[in-house]
């Protein structure tokens, strides 16, 4: 049995985990930002700047990264080290297992440059509440 032709697949998988990552992301920001509209036209009625506003999202968007990355490259290593040793050990092939931490340092700035990069658009119109037409229903 020939595996050749399977050879992109890891690829594709893993470009199609990385799209939903971000979609998520991006989607829970979304929602967070219009659910606390209410709470950003308060904070821009007691002083806060647009970009002070910014950065909270951005902050947000960061510790939701973080927090996930802590639990996804150590769950992502082990589940990885465990499935290819009995991979290999099906096949007859020896063991080498090898952490790439370049790789994963790589991946961790890159989700989080990704991260910050899919919270810009829910962070600038947070950054553009008017605490006037938000807090006027009360």
């Amino acid at each position: 049995m020939s595996y050749q032709h399977l050879q992109l697949t890891p690829m594709l998988l893993a470009a199609l985990l990385v799209l939903l990552a971000i979609a998520t992301t991006a989607h829970l920001l979304v929602t967070g930002v219009r659910r606390r509209r209410h709470d950003f036209g308060l904070l821009r009625a007691i002083g806060f700047t647009g970009g002070q506003l910014r950065t909270s999202v951005l902050v947000q968007a960061s510790t939701l990264v973080g927090f996930a990355l802590v639990v996804a490259v150590p769950v992502g290593v082990l589940a990885g080290r465990v499935l290819w040793s009995l991979t290999a050990t099906w096949l007859g092939i020896p063991i080498h297992n090898v952490v790439p931490l370049a790789t994963i340092g790589a991946v961790v700035l890159a989700a989080l440059i990704v991260g910050n990069a899919a919270a810009m658009a829910p962070a600038i119109a947070a950054g553009h509440v008017q605490p006037a037409e938000i807090l006027r229903t009360e």
